[in-house]
Formats: structure tokens, C-alpha cells, sequence
């Protein structure tokens, strides 16, 4: 067998042995949120619209990336609504909810909005928001977010 060969077959055995880290999601907001750690629960009533102000009375707007649709898949698991219904849904509640183009947007917006709170690929993360722990956990961390 050729070096090559072998090296190919070594990647693809990697690839599988490795965790696959491409659909995991990071909750931001705004750098100046008062706020570093939401519990599952809290961010549950905030993506069902329960909880629409933080502590600081300002009002909570979530902002989703149509990039990122594990991004949609844990706003369906947390809100517990039918698989493929996430669109339907934010359309229902366009006025706490957007859902924007690109994950580049969704820090934008967030970065913007000092209420926002949104979800993107851990990726595409930079120094312009800060990231919450959910439970304690940051993105990458075992048990950060159903995913």
C-alpha cells in the first residue's frame, strides 16, 4: 500500500474518531450584557417569548442565523415544537424573533442591539460579542446545549 494511500485512509479513520464539531452553536449577546451564564430553562422561556426583558428591563430580541440550522434545531428542541416547524414559528413571532442571512449578521445585529441575544456556529465567533455559558458550559464544553 502506498504512503499515500495509507495517509488517506489514516484521515478518514480520524475523521470519524473525532468529534464533529461543525453544528455547534454559540449563544451570544451584546458585549456590554450585564449577563454571563442563562440556564436551559431561562433560554427556553426566552426563545418561547416567555421571557421578554432582561433584568435590566431591556427587552429581549433573539436573532437566528438561516445559516446555521442547528441554530433552528435547538429553538425547535427548546420550544418543543415539530421538526422542520422553526421557520413557521419565528414568522409567527417577528416581533422578538429575527432570523437573519448569515451568522456575520446575527453578530451584527447583536452587537447593535444591547437586548439581543442570538446563536451561531462556535466558528464564526469573533471578539465582538461576548459568548453566555448555558449551564455553567461553554460552546464545545460536554452538555453546552442539546445538540
Amino acid at each position: 500500500m502506498k504512503a499515500s494511500s495509507r495517509v488517506t485512509i489514516l484521515a478518514l479513520l480520524l475523521s470519524f474518531w473525532l468529534p464533529a464539531y461543525a453544528h455547534h452553536v454559540a449563544v451570544i449577546v451584546a458585549p456590554e450584557n450585564h449577563v454571563n451564564n442563562v440556564t436551559t430553562p431561562q433560554l427556553a422561556r426566552m426563545l418561547r417569548t416567555e421571557d421578554k426583558r432582561w433584568e435590566t428591563g431591556r427587552s429581549i430580541m433573539i436573532v437566528l442565523s438561516r445559516q446555521t440550522p442547528a441554530s433552528l434545531e435547538i429553538l425547535e428542541r427548546l420550544c418543543r415544537l415539530p421538526k422542520g416547524s422553526a421557520k413557521a414559528f419565528i414568522a409567527a413571532h417577528k416581533d422578538s424573533i429575527a432570523l437573519a442571512n448569515t451568522d456575520e449578521d446575527v453578530m451584527f445585529i447583536v452587537q447593535g442591539t444591547p437586548g439581543a441575544v442570538g446563536m451561531v456556529d462556535v466558528r464564526d465567533v469573533s471578539g465582538r460579542v461576548k459568548v453566555l455559558k448555558v449551564d455553567g458550559k461553554l460552546p464545545l464544553e460536554q452538555g453546552y446545549l442539546p445538540h
